[in-house]
């Protein structure tokens, strides 16, 4: 049989007011430790919440740094071409050195594989944030430098638009050195131009878009249209270098596709 504690004496039992100073100071303690065992546990998960909002998906910025390895050994990128209508593309394309180091030291045009591989973060970001039925992009090696391959574009163009359905086509274009971008709207009959030189499109990609437009874009009545599509120039900072364009094309691919734009361009400042 357990024998009961031994009851207090006199002394050791709390007057009154010694009896509420020690209740309020055990309130107090417990009160104390339970902030800080709050603080304990809210702590971390606030750590981890402001690293998973610091996590920033960027290729680019993983490639440089690991500089040094490709330096050794050019890294080959996987290239699925119908993404952007280019049928039976197996071969990937390679990054090198020299074009990471174009983004690292910022003063020269970019490489058109610096563009192929953001167009295709581009395209696949677009298509994980619900865009992929709004969204066509078409590759910039099949339409650079247009004056001298007009036919070939416009065929790319004309027929990319078909197959794919898209409302909103956006093209990288590398014409002598200097990167624009072209962004096709067939259903409201609309090309919109980007230039952070401010210059006009030349008559070779204007004329080849031009056509492949009318072959797609019909009227309400279903006929193609009467007149080629309007042409709108974006507004936009103009550069204040000879070599930042490509920049300037990263930026508002992505401003268009995280803005989830497709139509009133004109009010828009990029």
């Amino acid at each position: 049989m357990t024998t009961p504690p031994p009851s207090p004496t006199q002394a050791e039992i709390p007057s009154d007011g010694t009896s509420r100073k020690t209740r309020q100071a055990t309130r107090l303690r417990r009160l104390t430790a339970r902030t800080e065992a709050e603080k304990d546990v809210s702590s971390p998960l606030k750590t981890v919440e402001e690293e998973k909002l610091a996590e920033v998906i960027d290729p680019l910025g993983q490639l440089v740094k690991n500089l040094f390895d490709i330096y050794q050994r050019p890294v080959e990128v996987s290239w699925d071409g119908a993404k952007f209508g280019i049928n039976n593309v197996k071969d990937g394309f390679f990054i090198t050195h020299a074009d990471v180091s174009e983004i690292i030291l910022g003063d020269k045009c970019l490489n058109i594989s610096i563009l192929q591989l953001w167009l295709m973060f581009i395209h696949d970001w677009s298509a994980s944030i619900g865009y992929g039925p709004l969204y066509g992009f078409l590759e910039p090696q099949c339409i650079h430098n247009a004056s001298s391959r007009r036919q070939e574009c416009e065929n790319y163009i004309g027929r990319w638009l078909k197959e794919a359905g898209k409302q909103i086509y956006i093209a990288p274009y590398l014409n002598q050195a200097h990167w624009q971008l072209v962004v096709l709207c067939p259903g409201d009959n609309v090309v919109v131009w980007f230039c952070s030189l401010k210059k006009k499109p030349d008559a070779a990609i204007k004329g080849a878009v031009n056509s492949a437009m009318k072959s797609v874009t019909k009227t309400a009545e279903g006929k193609p249209p009467q007149h080629g599509p309007q042409w709108i120039e974006a507004k936009s900072h103009v550069q204040i270098g000879n070599y930042e364009c490509g920049y300037y094309v990263m930026h508002w691919l992505w401003c268009i596709v995280s803005g989830g734009l497709k139509d009133d361009w004109i009010h828009v400042c990029f």
